[in-house]
């Protein structure tokens, strides 16, 4: 049921976390920010939640969290959730589980999930919140669209459309608006001005970074809804540009994660304190290893580099080449 959100109601983050030690630390970083938040350990939770605030602006979930379907079956609570339509929130996964490979469902989470192993990945999501309540609060309209209670422009997928074909048309007619692309759990949100792509957000990336992620989502459906703007400028390139840059990344990530899966597990070589000595390594790649001394999955440490993927699986690259770096069987991390 599309309930109008009042503007009255302040706007609450959820946290559905079933761990209460993961669930006070991650709360105590959103208090320090004046973040209201309301935790739920469960769906019944979560449901309950919606009855009394009805302006949610992000929710963060364990993918670890489950829950019975109608059928009995137990189910990751981040896929029911990601089937729901319209959704509630934009939502990012995290996981504070540092399990091995073999006991954890990471290997079936959004790609995005992250892994709150540190101090810093705790302070990341409150970022990640005042970002998205600030993009809401300034222009009630953009929650009203991610709550489907507008009329699109134009609904359609990039399984249709292809995604240059659909931001060619909006340069082209001059639009000023907000596309919001779904794709599972995935939701992201481009905004335009005059026909010029201004701002991308998606999770806890934004700007081009954001803009190239949602590039890829090939089966992505999506929704337009004209004259919605926000203050927030994260890109200035000419679409071209932009769009020629979102192809080459996203041809070049293909090919590198052929050769590093981005749920591949890697660690530092047994001798690479002695290799160290002999190779000449750059701030940028000792910056890298000293991140896999805490997240052994390729993707954690692209989500916690600030590189754009591109650039930190390069950089992962020449590690293994300098012999710094290893792949490992998942079974031997334990």
């Amino acid at each position: 049921m599309n309930r109008r959100r009042g503007s009255s109601q302040e706007i609450v983050v959820v946290l559905i976390e079933e761990n209460s030690n993961i669930a006070q630390l991650i709360a105590h970083e959103l208090h320090k920010e004046h973040i209201l938040l309301h935790t739920a350990e469960n769906l019944p939770a979560f449901d309950s939640l919606m009855r009394q605030h009805s302006r949610i602006g992000i929710i963060f979930i364990d993918v670890n969290a489950t829950t019975r379907d109608e059928t009995g079956r137990e189910m990751p609570l981040w896929q029911i959730f990601s089937a729901r339509y319209p959704h509630v929130a934009p939502m990012i996964c995290f996981t504070g589980s540092a399990g091995s490979p073999t006991d954890t469902p990471l290997f079936t989470a959004p790609p995005e999930t992250l892994i709150v192993a540190a101090p810093q990945d705790f302070a990341y999501l409150s970022f990640a919140a005042r970002a998205y309540i600030a993009m809401i609060s300034r222009n009630a309209l953009v929650e009203d669209a991610i709550h489907g209670n507008m009329m699109p422009s134009l609904r359609s997928s990039f399984r249709e459309f292809a995604f240059d074909t659909v931001f060619k048309l909006i340069e082209s007619g001059a639009h000023t608006g907000l596309l919001i692309t779904r794709e599972g759990a995935r939701m992201g949100l481009i905004f335009s001005e005059n026909g010029r792509i201004t701002h991308a957000v998606t999770g806890g990336l934004f700007g081009k970074e954001a803009f190239h992620t949602i590039f890829g989502w090939k089966n992505a459906n999506f929704t337009f809804y004209k004259e919605i703007t926000t203050q927030e400028h994260s890109i200035s390139s000419e679409l071209t540009s932009l769009l020629l840059e979102a192809s080459r990344c996203d041809d070049e990530m293909n090919g590198l994660t052929l050769k590093l899966p981005l749920h591949g597990h890697i660690r530092k070589t047994a001798n690479y304190m002695d290799l160290m000595l002999h190779e000449p390594v750059t701030g940028a790649e000792i910056s890298l290893l000293n991140l896999i001394s805490h997240y052994y999955i390729v993707q954690d440490l692209i989500t916690h580099s600030h590189m754009s993927s591109v650039a930190a699986l390069k950089l992962l690259q020449k590690l293994i080449d300098k012999r710094l770096v290893e792949f490992v069987q998942n079974t031997a991390i334990r």
